[in-house]
């Protein structure tokens, strides 16, 4: 592998590209499969497979990002029943958050390659910020260019093969 395109980080290595499906440059971690190895052939090809990614593939991350907000929001408004005032205050009703209120925006900020090691597939996440939980924010894990999750982003589960829980 040539480094010169990337940087040796605490997390692994990193690049960037300009990818298609978001018209834009965009951050990318590659984890190695292990402490101090260079990214695989493996991990390349699925950096290699972003800029192929047609731009309509942001609609299926729509999709997924749309869902995991609404369950977010349920989830949100069962745990704010006992306390009304909050929801009156806010100008929300405890059903759900219908105007919007917290926010339906959200950001893609980086790309995460993790170890492929155990698994034959090309898996990476799309990181994302968004308005509705800015602490956390949101992990897409995509598998050959198909999103199979939507989730709240937790950084530990890009190290090692912790992620592959979201796939079994």
């Amino acid at each position: 592998m040539n480094t010169n395109d990337f940087a040796r980080t605490e997390y692994g290595w990193q690049t960037s590209r300009r990818l298609r499906f978001l018209d834009r440059r965009l951050k990318i971690t590659i984890i190695p499969e292990s402490s101090g190895a260079e990214p695989t052939v493996r991990q390349l090809q699925v950096l290699e497979s972003l800029e192929s990614i047609p731009p309509d593939f942001i609609d299926a991350i729509d999709d997924r990002v749309t869902a995991h907000r609404r369950r977010t929001m349920s989830l949100f408004f069962t745990a704010m029943k006992a306390h009304r005032w909050f929801t009156r205050f806010l100008g929300m009703t405890p059903g759900g958050d219908t105007n919007g209120a917290l926010g339906t925006e959200y950001e893609i900020m980086e790309i995460v390659i993790p170890q492929l090691e155990a698994t034959p597939n090309q898996y990476f996440f799309l990181n994302a910020e968004c308005d509705w939980d800015p602490e956390h924010g949101l992990a897409i894990l995509v598998r050959d260019g198909t999103v199979v999750h939507c989730g709240t982003q937790e950084m530990p589960y890009f190290i090692g093969n912790d992620w592959l829980r979201y796939i079994r």
